[in-house]
């Protein structure tokens, strides 16, 4: 899920979501942070961010 106005995307899971962050300098997008909930780790999330940019 995309959350423009937040410049987020995340991905809900049973334990909270999965987020990364970004903001768009000079025509790049930069993404500066993200969190998977522990109990989510290793499950390939980010990699579905991956897919985004």
């Amino acid at each position: 899920m995309h959350r423009k106005k937040d410049k987020k995307f995340y991905i809900k899971t049973r334990n909270g979501e999965a987020i990364i962050l970004y903001n768009i300098e000079n025509g790049k997008i930069n993404a500066y942070h993200t969190f998977v909930p522990e109990s989510e780790m290793g499950k390939g999330l980010v990699s579905k961010f991956a897919v985004v940019f």
